[in-house]
């Protein structure tokens, strides 16, 4: 690719962005400079604020699966235990349940967004 070409590529891929800078105020080159280190200060923290909440709800799946797995285990506990005293087995029971709450099998695992270049891709929809 010869030099006419580069610029002339990199000219179309920047011009909305550098437009938009100095919408934001820049007016010479340093202020550019400024512009683009704030837009990408900007842009890294928005990205590490997205993986710390991907994180978070990974962890916080897992948690729920692991309380759910504990749950269970002492569901099957108390039951052998008190299997025979009918009348603490159905206070058991009643004491466990908690409504709204489904005993069924627990959601997919989302997946965690694509990365790419320090920025998350937008979910495809």
């Amino acid at each position: 690719m010869d030099a006419a070409a580069l610029g002339r590529r990199f000219s179309e891929t920047t011009r909305g962005r550098i437009v938009a800078l100095l919408r934001r105020g820049a007016r010479t080159v340093e202020e550019l400079a400024q512009a683009t280190a704030s837009y990408e200060a900007t842009m890294t923290a928005r990205n590490d604020r997205r993986t710390t909440a991907a994180s978070t709800r990974r962890g916080l799946r897992l948690s729920l699966a692991a309380a759910a797995d504990a749950v269970q285990s002492l569901d099957l506990i108390v039951g052998v235990v008190l299997a025979g005293e009918p009348t603490a087995l159905a206070a058991w029971k009643r004491a466990r349940h908690v409504d709204g709450v489904s005993r069924g099998p627990a959601p997919a695992a989302e997946p965690e967004p694509p990365v790419e270049g320090g920025v998350a891709l937008p979910k495809a929809s």
